[in-house]
């Protein structure tokens, strides 16, 4: 089975060593915090950790404003509580798209994003149109890796002034930008809702995601939902996470994973651009762990597992014959035999 479809870290590549002597210390000499119940928003060294962690993004934040997720997917389906309808980038993250169908809203307006960013143009007109409460996006698109310039991310930010909607950035692969570093929306205004958390750089194990929302009426909204969701994250995964981000060689492992991951694109697109047939397009991700590929109904593969492109867009009918590849958690040999095999097949299908 060729197995192109998972957005995982590379379990080679996270800090399984400073991990396990973090986790060792919250045992011996924080056991009284990290077996206990603690705070619904998030013990609060933690989130101080958090604040500090996150200059390195560009971002103010002070810990009163930080809320603790169990990922960044809870993140969301909290906030998703605060709105009756909402506009998406399209296409974007699977699993925003999901969430918005469970909760059964109709009033989701998407607005296109291409190799340039966000359609400010679009964005406006729906606006004016419809009057959402709310913008969600992706500071390095999932599925296409795609990025808004910082020109066009304060236009986005003067029109969410002008119109009265609040943005909700979602910056999960911020730090695996590979071109050159993918400024926040967020360190433009401090209006933007942010979302965040340690699944791709740290662990997918430790379940310790974030909200970070200034707006003092929104964020006691959401400390109260949090309460009645599930009272609170895992003591112990949120004290392991703040050692974690506090170790100077965590940074180090951050470096030298993020060069990995852009071998491993570098390789996939080579790959992609020579040996995949002309009638396969992929756009050529500037981070993030995935490309996205049209030209293709996904249904008709066998022995091949990729994330059909319909799964990204909100619309029925939408991204039938596209599909999403990730590159990040094989090792560069096992991705290569990977995308080598997926070419002949592709070549094989369009002989027959």
């Amino acid at each position: 089975m060729i197995n192109l479809a998972y957005g995982i870290p590379d379990l080679s590549l996270l800090p399984t060593e400073i991990i396990k002597e973090a986790s060792a210390r919250v045992l011996n000499e924080e056991y009284d915090k990290a077996l206990q119940y603690v705070d619904a928003q998030g013990i609060y060294e933690v989130r101080e950790a958090i604040a500090d962690f996150l200059k390195l993004r560009g971002v103010r934040a002070r810990p009163e404003n930080i809320i603790l997720t169990g990922g960044a997917k809870e993140a969301l389906f909290l906030l998703s509580y605060l709105f009756n309808d909402v506009s998406i980038e399209s296409p974007t993250y699977q699993g925003f798209i999901s969430i918005l169908k469970f909760k059964g809203l109709t009033n989701v307006y998407s607005v296109p994003i291409s190799e340039d960013g966000i359609n400010v143009e679009s964005l406006e007109k729906i606006v004016r149109d419809h009057k959402f409460q709310f913008f969600y996006t992706v500071t390095i698109n999932n599925p296409t890796g795609y990025v808004t310039t910082d020109y066009t991310k304060k236009e986005i930010i003067e029109l969410a002034e002008k119109y009265g909607f609040r943005i909700i950035e979602d910056d999960i692969y911020g730090f695996f930008s590979y071109e050159e570093d993918v400024n926040t929306f967020r360190s433009f205004s401090d209006s933007v809702i942010y979302v965040s958390s340690f699944s791709k750089i740290l662990s997918p194990g430790l379940r310790v995601g974030f909200i970070l929302v200034n707006d003092e009426d929104l964020l006691n909204k959401l400390i109260k939902i949090k309460m009645e969701v599930n009272h609170q994250i895992s003591s112990l995964d949120q004290l392991i996470v703040k050692d974690v981000i506090r170790d100077p060689r965590f940074l180090n492992n951050l470096d030298k994973a993020k060069r990995a991951y852009k071998e491993k694109r570098d390789l996939a697109m080579k790959i992609i651009s020579e040996e995949f047939p002309d009638y396969i397009q992929c756009t050529f991700p500037r981070g993030g762990f995935f490309t996205f590929c049209s030209g293709f109904n996904y249904r008709r593969l066998q022995g091949v597992q990729v994330v059909g492109g319909d799964k990204f867009y909100f619309e029925k009918g939408l991204g039938e014959d596209s599909f999403r590849m990730s590159f990040s958690s094989l090792n560069k040999e096992e991705l290569e035999r990977n995308l080598l095999e997926f070419a002949t097949i592709l070549k094989e299908i369009r002989k027959n």
